[in-house]
């Protein structure tokens, strides 16, 4: 009787250890849908997450500036002697015609002022502040862009 119990026990603790190795394995292999970056792996979670943080506390805010630079999808503006960085999407409509953002800014934006419409966050700490500006239209001279994002942005 006493073996029967210890080989039973044995079982229940081989089972119970292969329960708690196994799905943390198994969760760091199976990466299909996480993208590498640079940094590091950005799980399509956190994206959506980073989306929804911004839709909900964003504040509708208008950049107006010259464009200073443009380093990936983030456009440096200068808006009176003031640096400002702005976020951009990659793809973008103007005049019915889709073209990048590095089209958009070499053919469009250079030597031109600009209006940016943005989606702004913004901490406050006491010695600092982090301020965050996601662009969704950009207006130079009579024409505007929009932003190609799988939601439209509409401010009354």
């Amino acid at each position: 009787m006493q073996k029967k119990h210890l080989a039973a026990m044995c079982a229940l603790l081989v089972a119970f250890s292969a329960f708690m190795v196994l799905p943390p394995v198994f969760a760091e292999e199976a990466s299909g849908s996480e993208q590498e970056t640079t940094q590091g792996v950005w799980r399509p979670l956190n994206r959506l997450k980073l989306l929804i943080y911004i839709l909900r506390n964003g504040e509708p805010s208008t950049l107006t500036g010259e464009p200073v630079a443009l380093e990936g999808h983030i456009l440096v503006m200068d808006l009176s002697g003031d640096l400002e960085n702005v976020i951009l999407p990659g793809k973008w409509v103007l005049n019915g015609q889709m073209i990048t953002l590095k089209e958009l800014y070499d053919e469009h934006m250079s030597g031109n002022e600009i209006t940016i419409h943005t989606l702004k966050l913004e901490h406050v700490q006491d010695t600092k502040t982090v301020t965050v500006h996601f662009g969704y239209k950009i207006t130079v001279g009579g024409s505007t862009a929009e932003a190609v994002l799988p939601f439209n942005i509409k401010v009354p």
